[in-house]
């Protein structure tokens, strides 16, 4: 047997299921809480800081979540629809907003338009305007009607009454040539004739049926009212004629939009968008001619059934997603888009969940797709006019590991990556692809287990805020996908600098944080999640103006009840940072003796040791399962042998782990894990072992 040694120079390909031989170098089995970063390796992910605890979950759990950013998100809010009432919070204090119902006018109470499960609400904002739609209302028309009486009605202009005998206010129709499609009304106002709406006739919309306003007054006050609908201006009659009523009344509105200036709705098969720059309006203003300006309304006509739910904007068009087909609107040759110019086209037929809204991350579309046990996250790439997308199953490689119900997601476009949600589980679901130089583009799976159900997570920049309901509590946190210099530090001796890693984190000042006979007690603004993988702990932290010479060291904490907990130590003059440990799993995929990428899974392997390349670094343990046992053996966890400055945290920026094996390949999984507030980063990996081709040649 040959002594041999090969390096997995990094481990960035993420969780694959494909066979261990088949893997690419560089794919894991399991990656729970971890990140791949291309500079810092498979980090540990970040912690996550507590905002605000929103209330029971008896009451959020089946809520709506949205968020409202204003100002550049200099002011950031939460929104949360439940049992017909609309609650806010602002992120940055927790503090619960003001919503009246009117300007000026009393606070918000029920609202019958809210009356819909948390899968049945949509939203889109504007500036300091927010338009919520409750995708289950139908809408109707108002019950009012265009004043006046019809004077009479001719066949052409010349047979109308002289000047001199008319009399402010008459109103004539105007018989066209092919029915009540081309007829229209024409009222005199004492000098001139102008189009107006034949008498009798539905004018306005009912707007408890569509979508309502929620607008920001001030900070944390805000009103939540009807929305001002334009009324009819022209027209004979209301279902028939060149200025019939909108495609949408009668139905329900599916989702809604903004895209080249106006205000768009899907309903069923249709595409409806308002005058440009006047959201509100959707009738035209003329019944004889037919301006740029009017509304937009088309059918997405198909052989089959079409149930259009969302849109997607791009530089080659707007992407309608249907249920079972997809299809595109565009302007055709010309670059203004109006009612003349607009066509739409069929470019693929795809079954996807209309559970979650697609996603645009730099040129791809992301939607997902369902199976009958498992979900599948599609990539599409649109390629202009009368071409159809390029369309990948980018979890094909993850296959069965996607759960059937996913119902929410997010995306980040300057990190690259989409997070997937089923918000009955207390799992994210994450994929990320990331252009490499010129090489092939980086696709990697990975997981973040969270303390409990995740209800929603929304991206701002590079943070991440998750709705979480634990130990009946619902709560809103937020993660930094890098760290973030505004929050609390550690920062060890060698200049390491990072920020801890805990759950729920939050720094108890003031009332929070009371000492008495050397013992300091700690008032959380957050329930105890109580579960078994998180740990509340304490972690001295950094701050420049304190005279505090303890930074990184962790104190074991004794639980009172959910919210209190003490430490047997005098912390009064000490920056400390409290929170929840959360536990980081890399499950490594059996080794082979490779020949490039070809594995040779049937030569005789005997692995002696691992040496595992770590960058910044804490504890970190490294476990050896037998195959078909339940009991595995630590071989790893303590601290390197190393100096560290007295009541500094033991963090190295590069460190080297030696594991001893001394068995055969096929006889053991390897699992990397960390329970403490401090980071981890999988760089690389060495083997060493004796290969055996068993006599045979390779070729």
């Amino acid at each position: 047997m040959a002594a041999v040694s090969q390096t997995i120079q990094q481990y960035l390909n993420g969780v694959s299921r494909e066979p261990d031989k088949n893997k690419v170098p560089g794919s894991v089995d399991e990656a729970i809480n971890a990140y791949p970063d291309t500079t810092f390796g498979l980090i540990k992910r970040p912690g996550t800081y507590h905002n605000a605890e929103l209330g029971n979950s008896s009451d959020l759990d089946g809520a709506y979540f949205f968020t409202f950013n204003f100002d550049d998100f200099s002011e950031q809010y939460i929104g949360a629809v439940h049992g017909q009432t609309l609650q806010i919070w602002n992120l940055t204090t927790g503090s619960l907003a003001t919503i009246l119902d009117s300007p000026g006018g009393s606070a918000l109470g029920t609202v019958a338009y809210l009356n819909a499960t948390k899968e049945q609400f949509r939203y889109v904002q504007r500036r300091d305007v927010l338009y919520l739609l409750n995708t289950s209302q139908t809408v109707a028309m108002s019950a009012a009607t265009a004043p006046g009486t019809l004077t009479g009605t001719v066949n052409t202009l010349s047979e109308l009454p002289a000047a001199n005998t008319l009399t402010a206010g008459d109103i004539y129709r105007i018989n066209g040539i092919d029915g009540a499609a081309d007829d229209y009304v024409i009222q005199w106002d004492g000098t001139t004739w102008s189009e107006t709406v034949l008498p009798g006739e539905l004018i306005g919309f009912d707007a408890t049926t569509l979508p309502y306003t929620l607008t920001r007054t001030s900070t944390d006050n805000f009103v939540f009212t009807t929305s001002a609908w334009s009324n009819r201006v022209s027209g004979v009659a209301g279902n028939t004629g060149t200025s019939r009523q909108p495609s949408f009344v009668g139905q329900t509105i599916s989702n809604l939009f903004f895209y080249k200036n106006r205000l768009g709705f899907v309903s069923v098969d249709n595409v409806i968008m308002s005058q440009p720059l006047e959201f509100l309006n959707f009738w035209r203003n003329s019944s004889l001619t037919l301006s740029d300006a009017d509304p937009i309304d088309l059918t997405a006509s198909s052989l089959d059934d079409v149930s259009l739910f969302a849109v997607q904007p791009m530089t080659q068009g707007l992407v309608l997603f249907g249920t079972r087909e997809q299809f595109v609107m565009t302007s055709g040759n010309s670059n203004v888009l109006t009612p003349a110019t607009a066509s739409i086209s069929s470019i693929s037929q795809y079954e996807v969940s209309d559970l979650i809204d697609p996603l645009l991350i730099k040129d791809k579309i992301y939607f997902v797709a369902k199976a009958d046990s498992y979900s599948r996250l599609m990539s599409m790439l649109t390629r202009g006019d009368n071409n159809n997308p390029v369309v990948i199953d980018e979890s094909k490689i993850v296959t069965t590991w996607l759960p059937k119900d996913l119902n929410r997601a997010f995306r980040s476009n300057q990190n690259d990556f989409i997070g997937l949600i089923d918000n009955s589980k207390n799992y994210v679901y994450f994929f990320r692809s990331l252009n490499v130089s010129d090489q092939t583009p980086l696709k990697s799976w990975f997981s973040w287990e969270l303390a409990g159900k995740v209800l929603n997570g929304f991206v701002k920049q590079d943070s991440i805020q998750f709705v979480i309901s634990a130990n009946s509590r619902v709560s809103v946190v937020t993660a930094y996908i890098n760290p973030n210099e505004d929050r609390q530090l550690v920062v060890t001796d060698k200049g390491v600098v990072t920020n801890p890693s805990l759950d729920y984190m939050q720094e108890p000042t003031g009332a929070n944080k009371s000492v008495s006979n050397g013992i300091t007690t700690i008032t959380s603004s957050v329930t105890d999640p109580n579960n078994l993988n998180w740990t509340p702990v304490v972690v001295t932290t950094y701050d420049s103006g304190s005279s505090s010479s303890s930074n990184g060291k962790i104190y074991t904490v004794t639980k009172v009840n959910d919210t209190t907990y003490t430490v047997d130590e005098d912390l009064s003059l000490t920056d400390i940072q409290f929170g929840f440990t959360y536990p980081y799993t890399v499950k490594l995929p059996k080794v082979y003796y490779r020949n490039e990428q070809t594995a040779d899974f049937t030569a005789s392997l005997t692995i002696s040791r691992f040496k595992f390349a770590m960058g910044k670094t804490g504890v970190v343990s490294f476990e050896l399962q037998p195959r078909g046992q339940g009991n595995s053996e630590t071989v790893g966890g303590v601290e390197q042998s190393n100096w560290y400055r007295l009541d500094s945290a033991p963090i190295d920026d590069e460190r080297m782990f030696t594991v001893p094996v001394h068995q055969r390949n096929d006889n053991f999984d390897v699992e990397i894990t960390s329970t403490s507030p401090y980071p981890v980063s999988l760089l690389s990996m060495t083997w060493e072992g004796q290969y055996s081709p068993r006599y045979y040649q390779r070729s």
